[in-house]
């Protein structure tokens, strides 16, 4: 590894193992030579940020681990951190979707709002503001529409030209809690307190099929990144993953594991892992081929938001904590950890790129982040 430093208006070459010898340097016996050490680190930053993370978890000097430690923290608070602010509703934020291209956001609250977000300006527009709770919602991959639904069961489609209402799906009797759409935008996959999913015709306004199964209310849904499976998420009663032909309507595959209600699941960009949260402090990883378990990563307190980053190899979670973690995939070790909405709890988390992450809050904000590198 050769990193690119600016010192003084030059740009000068540090090979990487420099960059070893002064993490070495820190944990010399004079309090000078690992101040400079300490110094030219934080200098390097970015560059150097995998050097430290490893070397705060496996030196075998405890004050190389210590002040690595120190300075992966000061060179990720640099690099990462809240980029912006949604404000607008009044009351809890529940549903959250980001447009394919990254550039909007909607968002639905318990303050009977479902707003737009321009992700470049901060600008907003109402698109809806009646007596429902709009509780979940997903954006069609070509952003010119929204589906939203709400408390009494309703899922309604909204075009973002014109604000107005042109469809309107029925299949649910109770709040309509979860939804996503299949990557073609053709179909989307709606779930209920009535412990129905159902499968919808976005070209026709028909339902295909309910999907039925769960013993209680199912919480979040997904799609596989091909369209062909959908992936449901039940409360208390049954606390499984259930796989579902969405062609069909048939049940293929479940997951069990949770303690606890599963609040979230997300599949991964390869359609190869689900990932699901649970008020049983956990996220879990599951083979989607098999419905084995993968692993099980300690997210301290309920989980309420899961979300694979582009590439894969991460997964966010945002829970009753308050924080925002991120997780390896490969290892299961949480890697950063974001402050998240001032200490209320944080709700659904989407990943806009590879560095930006957006949450909703219980505090009535939507935020943007820069992850670290």
């Amino acid at each position: 590894m050769v990193a690119r430093l600016l010192v003084a208006g030059a740009l000068v070459f540090l090979s990487g193992d420099e960059v070893a010898g002064l993490i070495r340097q820190l944990g010399s016996e004079e309090f000078d030579r690992r101040e400079e050490a300490s110094q030219r680190l934080d200098a390097i930053g970015e560059p150097a940020l995998a050097a430290l993370r490893q070397a705060r978890t496996d030196a075998a000097d405890p004050e190389i681990r210590r002040r690595a430690g120190d300075l992966v923290r000061v060179i990720e608070r640099r690099l990462a951190g809240e980029r912006l602010v949604l404000k607008g509703h009044t009351a809890k934020v529940v549903g959250l979707a980001v447009s394919a291209d990254g550039k909007l956001a909607a968002s639905g609250a318990d303050d009977h709002t479902l707003r737009v977000w321009d992700l470049a300006t901060g600008k907003e527009r109402v698109l809806s503001q009646d007596k429902g709770l709009f509780w979940s919602v997903a954006l069609t991959p070509d952003g010119k529409a929204v589906l939203a639904g709400d408390y009494d069961g309703g899922v309604r489609q909204f075009d973002l030209a014109t604000g107005q209402v042109v469809r309107a799906f029925g299949g649910h009797t109770a709040a309509a809690r979860a939804l996503a759409i299949s990557p073609d935008g053709k179909r989307a996959l709606s779930g209920g307190y009535d412990k129905k999913a159902c499968v919808l015709d976005l070209e026709t306004g028909k339902v295909l099929h309910t999907l039925t199964g769960h013993k209680g209310s199912i919480m979040s849904v997904a799609v596989t990144p091909d369209g062909k499976l959908g992936v449901t998420a039940g409360d208390q009663e049954d606390r499984s993953l259930r796989l579902w032909d969405l062609a069909t309507g048939k049940e293929v595959r479940r997951c069990d594991g949770h303690m606890e209600r599963v609040m979230a699941v997300a599949v991964s960009p390869d359609g190869k892992t689900i990932a699901s949260g649970s008020w049983d402090a956990t996220v879990r990883l599951w083979d989607l081929e098999t419905g084995k378990a993968i692993r099980t990563l300690s997210h301290p307190g309920q989980v309420h938001g899961v979300a694979f980053a582009p590439d894969g190899k991460s997964v966010a979670s945002g829970g009753l904590d308050g924080a925002i973690r991120l997780w390896d995939v490969a290892t299961g070790k949480e890697t950063a950890r974001l402050p998240g909405h001032d200490g209320s709890r944080v709700g659904e988390v989407r990943f806009v790129g590879p560095r930006r992450l957006l949450s909703a809050g219980e505090d009535g904000t939507v935020r943007l982040w820069e992850t670290p590198p």
